[in-house]
């Protein structure tokens, strides 16, 4: 009777766990869904800290967007990435993408960024996220 018992548990469990897993499969599904709309740059008034020389020009099918990012401050920036945008002549936005440049850029200096982007009138290029390095030095230790 004891391995009936357990053969009958080991149908009944699958069967429990079902709805568990399904609820799990639905929250999780539920944030991956695509953008809830355009990105705008998680830091306001990055112009005082980079300047950003860029330029576009036709490669096959698309555009490349190209250019250099230089920072303007006293400290090094780190995680930088850029948001570009594709626009319509009036400004409303055709499509985005984010480019992760690699590395630090300290006082100074500057790096080379480049994408393909659809065709389109018009471009802008912004800095959408950074981190500073900072170092014991700068807090006296």
């Amino acid at each position: 009777m004891g391995s009936d018992v357990r053969a009958a548990r080991r149908k009944i469990a699958p069967m429990r766990l079902r709805p568990v897993l399904l609820a799990l499969l639905v929250v999780g599904a539920g944030g991956c869904g695509g953008s809830s709309g355009p990105l705008d740059p998680l830091v306001v008034g990055t112009q005082q800290y980079f300047s950003i020389d860029w330029q576009s020009s036709p490669r096959g099918s698309q555009r490349v967007v190209q250019g250099y990012i230089k920072t303007n401050w006293g400290l090094a920036a780190t995680n930088l990435r850029l948001l570009v945008d594709a626009l319509e002549p009036d400004g409303r936005l055709i499509t985005q993408r984010l480019i992760w440049l690699g590395g630090q850029l300290t006082p100074g200096t500057r790096a080379y960024f480049e994408t393909t982007m659809p065709s389109a009138p018009a471009y802008r290029v912004r800095v959408f996220a950074f981190d500073w390095v900072q170092s014991p030095e700068m807090f006296g230790r």
